[in-house]
């Protein structure tokens, strides 16, 4: 939060060799790693921790984020399924995958995703 990134990921790796079965260890080093803008090094971090712990809805999520910034918005899509089958109706991942979906130009499964008609709801007050 200070801005700090290089001390971030020094302290990431310190406590991943403390705790190397430490889930968020790996999920907050590859958080440091994005704003670092060393995408490959984040994506392997996510893995790692979803290694750990398979249904880490935050390493999920970043690591669909992650997969989008590296170009990779097909296997993101398939990121966020798996967030979904944790999660229905987890809105992170809903998110990311309309990102992914725009990204691909899958714009019929981004229209039916992100289909205003159906999210939004007109109400009328009768006064």
């Amino acid at each position: 939060k200070l801005g700090k990134i290089d001390l971030a990921i020094e302290a990431g790796r310190q406590a991943i060799e403390i705790a190397p079965r430490y889930a968020d260890g790996h999920n907050s080093l590859g958080a440091a790693l994005v704003k670092a803008d060393r995408i490959d090094d984040a994506i392997m971090s996510f893995r790692e921790a979803l290694a750990i712990q398979p249904q880490f809805l935050d390493a999920l999520t970043n690591l669909a984020l992650a997969l989008i910034n590296a170009g990779n918005s097909r296997e993101a899509v398939n990121v966020t399924d798996v967030c979904l089958e944790v999660d229905p109706g987890n809105i992170e991942a809903l998110a990311t995958r309309s990102v992914a979906l725009n990204e691909m130009g899958d714009k019929d499964s981004f229209h039916n995703l992100v289909d205003v008609n159906r999210l939004l709801q007109t109400l009328y007050h009768l006064w």
